[in-house]
């Protein structure tokens, strides 16, 4: 693909604020796991929120890294997560809370992705079924029935390609 390394930089920061939107949990999913399961994630929604996030990015890689050479590839994830991680610091009360906000955020979101890529290494494995077998080996997140969080995991799948972003890069890419 002929894109200029300003062109990329954009689309992959512009897509990394789209995703920060993308990634909330919405609140009736909460509740309803609250009142049906039971499950009460209480503070475990920001976890689950930068898990959600790390999943679009991994999510965004698959659909343009074919139109991408290696370097252009860790260009987007690298200045997409730096996106998510200006919007987590925006957040913060304070300059010390705002660098251990984003030191933390970013090493979950790197491990995540660290950890889906050696899962799909193994044959028949998904960037969805890594994402999900990492919940479920979770102590917080293994309590939500497996079909609940396929359920969780088709409707983000939905809302992200409504976006289209394989699309945008394209056009980008022809300007």
């Amino acid at each position: 693909m002929n894109i200029s390394t300003e062109l990329l930089e954009k689309f992959a920061h512009d897509s990394g604020i789209e995703i920060w939107g993308l990634a909330s949990i919405p609140d009736d999913w909460i509740n309803q796991l609250k009142v049906y399961y039971k499950i009460d994630l209480k503070e475990q929604t920001g976890l689950f929120y930068v898990w959600t996030e790390a999943f679009y990015i991994e999510l965004l890689l698959a659909r343009i890294e074919d139109l991408l050479t290696e370097a252009e590839s860790h260009t987007v994830k690298k200045t997409a997560i730096d996106s998510l991680l200006h919007m987590t610091s925006l957040l913060a009360k304070n300059e010390k809370h705002d660098n251990e906000a984003s030191d933390y955020v970013s090493d979950l979101i790197y491990g995540y992705i660290d950890n889906s890529r050696k899962e799909q290494k193994k044959p028949g494995v998904t960037i969805t079924n890594a994402f999900i077998e990492s919940l479920t080996k979770s102590h917080t997140y293994a309590k939500i029935p497996k079909v609940i969080l396929m359920k969780y995991i088709e409707s983000k799948i939905e809302l992200f390609e409504e976006q289209n972003f394989r699309k945008k890069l394209v056009r980008m890419s022809e300007q």
